[in-house]
Formats: C-alpha cells, structure tokens, sequence
C-alpha cells in the first residue's frame, strides 16, 4: 500500500494497493496526488516537502528523478533517527 498525504489539508489524495515494492507503485500514487491537488487548487511552486518511510521503492532513481522534475525536497529517515529509545 502506497499513498500521499496532503499535510495542508489532511486528505489522502493519492492510493493504491499493491502485491509488489516496484517503483511504479509509488509513482503511480504521486501522479494521483498531483492530478487530484490540481483539480481543487494550483500546486504552487513553492518547495513541497516529500516524506517517506525510506523504502527501496522511495529512493529509486526513476522516483527521485520526478520528485527533482517537480521541484519537490525528499526527506526521509536516517538510520539515527530510526533507532529505538534507549531504556
């Protein structure tokens, strides 16, 4: 399962399910993101942010070159910040 969070408006606009971890999947979704936020209100240019789990699917070549194409900084996780609290 894939989808895309409008953190603005905290809508899901873009899913999909999925047997596989293929780089389409998440492609496909952003495409939706980008198709539905354009039917209700212009994407404005104005650096959108891209976070992600970090998954092999996310850091794709095919994937952060459409992020770049769009203008959108990709964040995701570091190994420091995916460390279990110390007890």
């Amino acid at each position: 399962m894939a989808f895309v969070l409008d953190a603005f408006s905290r809508r899901i606009v873009g899913w999909q399910l999925a047997d596989h971890l293929r780089t389409h999947l998440p492609l496909d979704v952003l495409e939706m993101a980008l198709w539905h936020r354009g039917r209700q209100r212009p994407v404005l240019p104005s650096a959108p942010l891209h976070h992600s789990d970090g998954g092999c699917q996310y850091v794709s070549s095919r994937y952060t070159t459409r992020l770049a194409d769009l203008g959108v900084t990709a964040r995701s996780p570091t190994p420091m910040t995916m460390r279990w609290p110390r007890r």
